[in-house]
């Protein structure tokens, strides 16, 4: 910041007042806008949305290549619950405003996530993913599961 500092105050030495109060007033907006980008103005600014998102994209990618007989059942089971897990979530963001409104979406997604986890495990006995892809995307899902907890014990932290 000090450096910001100045560097910013060599650069407005230079310049006349009403040039110098608008780069001032540029360089206070930036300032702002950094310090409040970790802030959550969307559903896809929550990192659990973000992760389930890019799970639910692999199991998409990894279930092209299952076989077509299980194109109406296994395949379409497992995409449905990985993109049932970021559609919940988008829905409790909108119910924020009723904290048990917002508890009970959440609880939906996790089931759905324990969902996804059970088809995992029919895909690996099925042998139409590997062992490493499984525990990948089951450390992942893990990671999930535990974010949607901790949001659904601490609904003050996200509720209005």
């Amino acid at each position: 910041m000090s450096e910001d500092y100045s560097s910013l105050t060599t650069q407005l030495s230079s310049l006349p007042l009403r040039s110098t109060l608008i780069a001032f007033y540029r360089c206070v907006t930036q300032y702002k806008n950094k310090k409040n980008m970790s802030q959550i103005n969307s559903f896809r600014d929550l990192i659990v949305y973000q992760k389930a998102y890019k799970l639910a994209m692999e199991i998409f990618e990894i279930t092209q290549s299952f076989p077509k007989e299980e194109k109406y059942s296994l395949t379409d089971q497992i995409r449905r619950s990985s993109r049932s897990i970021t559609s919940n979530i988008a829905e409790a963001w909108s119910k924020r405003i009723y904290p048990k409104s917002f508890v009970s979406k959440l609880s939906d997604s996790l089931g759905e996530e324990y969902e996804t986890e059970g088809w995992l495990d029919y895909s690996l006995d099925c042998k139409y993913i590997d062992k490493d892809q499984h525990t990948k995307l089951l450390i992942g899902y893990d990671e999930v599961r535990k974010m949607l907890i901790s949001m659904m014990n601490n609904p003050e932290k996200f509720c209005k």
